[in-house]
C-alpha cells in the first residue's frame, strides 16, 4: 500500500500515532457492513457516496442529507452548516465520526418527521480562517461563529434579477404590491465576482404573516418550482439603453 502523506488531522482528529497499531483494514470494514446490513437496512449519512466509494461497498437503500438539502448556489452543504441551520447546534472541531453520525441522523429524522424543507442551507463563517463551508469535512462555524441562520419561514427569495435592478427596486416592488416594508433586504448577488447576468437576494419580513401577505399580493400565479416551493413569475419594467424594457423576475417562498 502507498504511504499516507497527509493525515488531515485538522478534519477528523486522527493522528499518525493513533494508527500505528491498527490492523483493521477495509476488508474488515466490508465484512462488518455485510454482517449488519440486510436488503431492508437504510444507511443514513452526509455525502454518503464518498464513504461508500472509499469502502468499495454498494447499498441500495440510502438517505443522504447532502442530497435532501442544497447548499448555496447549488453547492453541497457542509454538515456543520446543515446542523447549525436545522438543529441550531454548533459541531465540535475537529470532527468526531460518532458525533457526525448522530447529528446526520437527527437532521434526516427532523426532515422526515416535520416535513421541513430548506431551499438553501447558508454557508457560515469558518473557524479555520474565515473561509466558507464546502461539502463534507469543511470547517464552517454555526451560529456561534457570528453568522445567524436565515429565518426561512418569513423570507422570500428574489432571483433572476437584471443588473439594472438594485436593492431599492426590490424594496419598492414589495411596498407597491403589498404596502409592506421588508425588515431586511440582502444585497443583490450577481454570481461569483459579479460575473452573472442575473442576480438574487433574500427579502426578510417581520413575521410569517407579513411574508405571506407580500407574496400573495405580488402579481402573477403561484406555481411550485422544481423543488416544490411556491413561486411567482413577476413582470417588471426597467430602464435600459433603448428605453423601457420588460423583464421577468422570479420570487419564491423558502419553505
Amino acid at each position: 500500500s502507498l504511504p499516507v502523506t497527509d493525515y488531515v488531522t485538522h478534519i477528523h482528529g486522527i493522528e499518525k500515532s493513533h494508527l500505528n497499531a491498527v490492523t483493521f483494514t477495509r476488508r474488515h470494514a466490508q465484512a462488518v457492513l455485510r454482517e449488519i446490513c440486510t436488503t431492508d437496512t437504510i444507511l443514513v449519512g452526509h455525502s454518503l457516496d464518498n464513504d461508500l466509494k472509499s469502502l468499495q461497498f454498494t447499498h441500495d437503500r440510502v438517505v443522504d442529507t447532502a442530497l435532501i438539502f442544497n447548499g448555496q448556489n447549488g453547492s453541497t452543504c457542509s454538515l456543520r452548516d446543515l446542523t447549525a441551520t436545522l438543529l441550531g447546534q454548533d459541531q465540535e472541531e475537529p470532527h468526531d465520526s460518532i458525533c457526525d453520525a448522530r447529528v446526520t441522523y437527527a437532521c434526516a429524522e427532523t426532515a422526515t418527521l416535520t416535513g421541513l424543507r430548506v431551499a438553501e442551507v447558508p454557508r457560515t463563517v469558518s473557524k479555520m480562517g474565515g473561509g466558507h463551508g464546502r461539502g463534507r469535512g469543511a470547517h464552517a462555524g454555526g451560529k456561534g461563529a457570528g453568522a445567524a441562520a436565515l429565518p426561512y419561514d418569513r423570507t422570500l427569495l428574489v432571483h433572476r434579477i437584471p443588473k439594472s435592478m438594485a436593492t431599492e427596486h426590490v424594496k419598492a416592488l414589495m411596498v407597491e404590491a403589498a404596502s409592506l416594508v421588508p425588515e431586511k433586504i440582502g444585497a443583490v448577488e450577481f454570481g461569483r465576482d459579479g460575473a452573472g447576468d442575473t442576480g438574487k437576494c433574500n427579502v426578510v419580513f417581520a413575521s410569517v404573516e407579513h411574508m405571506g401577505l407580500a407574496f400573495n399580493a405580488l402579481p402573477g400565479e403561484a406555481k411550485p418550482d422544481t423543488g416544490g416551493f411556491d413561486q411567482k413569475k413577476v413582470t417588471i419594467h426597467t430602464a435600459g439603453p433603448k428605453g423601457q424594457t420588460k423583464v421577468f423576475i422570479k420570487i419564491r417562498k423558502m419553505v
